[in-house]
């Protein structure tokens, strides 16, 4: 038996574990940027040497943007995160994986200024709930099937019995995992890790038999930045250079053997292109703060589809239908966005 004090103090303890637990919305965009003339040496340049103009505020010492420098791309090692307070004026060369953080608003300028400057392909757009410390998981990929074994039975007279084949299966492509920290601040650790791999092209792997199991190209960058609740980091510095190799000519005569170079055009072109990966984290403390964000998300989803009903109405030249007007269908009810959750803990 307790006493009353003791009875006390065990349900102020219960009372302080018994609570619901925080989850993090991460809202993330994966973009990749054509390299071209203006952005030669990758996106960090253009934010510290002003290339984009005043769209990012990168070069105001008085914007709340600073600069994490991951150099593990180079071999040099990570910097400590007291280097997330490096501001983006210090002009340093590039070299490996950055992180910069801002408001969300400043990144959207800076990406709107690089769209009128190059080719911005916008890979992914998730929306993903992740409990405080637990890993969310984002593939723009696939999954490869690897032959890890192969081993074949033999008989008791001697016979070749049946075959058995081990697979394993790897992700390639894209490969985000963040895993999101909240302390009692409001402050946001993101432990944040890239990978871009393909398949490498011919018989570079290891051979089972017939079977040939692929080989992959990897690249990786890993970075820890804290960040406030409602703020946005930008991450990028994993640069691909594509080489494509076009031959052009004359038909049948550009096949000739040693003349046929005289009828045919050969050309190596190289395409560079940035990964970059915007993230912003949303805190979720109880039931209304969740209710609060769906409620924005569906706001924005509402708001992208009278944007797409407008375009379509100037492509057809007629005035887009209101709802509730004579003849309208009815407007759809609304929803929230589709929400990619992590697998539940055990």
């Amino acid at each position: 038996l307790a006493t009353k004090r003791d009875y006390q103090l065990i349900l102020d303890v219960v009372k302080r574990i018994d609570v619901v637990p925080r989850q993090v919305v991460l809202e993330v965009t994966i973009a990749e940027i054509t390299l071209n003339k203006d952005l030669s040496f990758g996106v960090e340049y253009a934010i510290t040497e002003g290339r984009l103009g005043q769209a990012f505020p990168g070069r105001d010492p008085n914007a709340p943007v600073f600069v994490n420098r991951d150099t593990r791309l180079a071999g040099q090692g990570a910097h400590s995160v007291g280097g997330l307070l490096d501001p983006l004026t210090t002009r340093t060369p590039i070299s490996g994986a950055f992180a910069v953080i801002s408001d969300r608003n400043h990144f959207n300028m800076f990406i709107n200024a690089l769209q009128g400057r190059t080719n911005v392909k916008m890979l992914s757009t998730p929306h993903i709930i992740a409990a405080d410390n637990r890993e969310a998981h984002i593939l723009v990929g696939q999954s490869i099937p690897i032959l890890t074994s192969s081993s074949t039975s033999t008989g008791l007279t001697g016979t070749v019995g049946a075959t058995i084949n081990a697979v394993q299966y790897r992700d390639t492509g894209k490969i985000l995992t963040i895993l999101p920290q909240v302390n009692s601040k409001g402050l946001v650790n993101l432990q944040v890790r890239q990978e871009v791999s393909a398949v490498l092209s011919g018989p570079s792997g290891l051979s089972f038999g017939n079977t040939n199991s692929p080989a992959f190209s990897t690249r990786e960058a890993e970075t820890t930045v804290v960040v406030q609740d409602g703020d946005s980091v930008l991450i990028g510095g994993i640069i691909d250079d594509t080489i494509t190799h076009t031959r052009t000519g004359i038909p049948f005569l550009m096949d000739i053997p040693v003349f046929g170079r005289l009828f045919r055009n050969e050309i190596d072109n190289t395409d560079r292109t940035e990964l970059i990966v915007l993230i912003t984290p949303y805190v979720i403390r109880n039931r209304d703060e969740a209710r609060d964000v769906s409620g924005e998300f569906t706001d924005q989803i509402e708001g992208f589809k009278r944007l797409q009903d407008v375009m379509r109405a100037r492509r057809g030249n007629r005035a887009p239908v209101q709802p509730g007007a004579a003849g309208a269908e009815p407007a759809p009810p609304a929803r929230s966005p589709d929400v990619v959750s992590p697998e539940a803990a055990p």
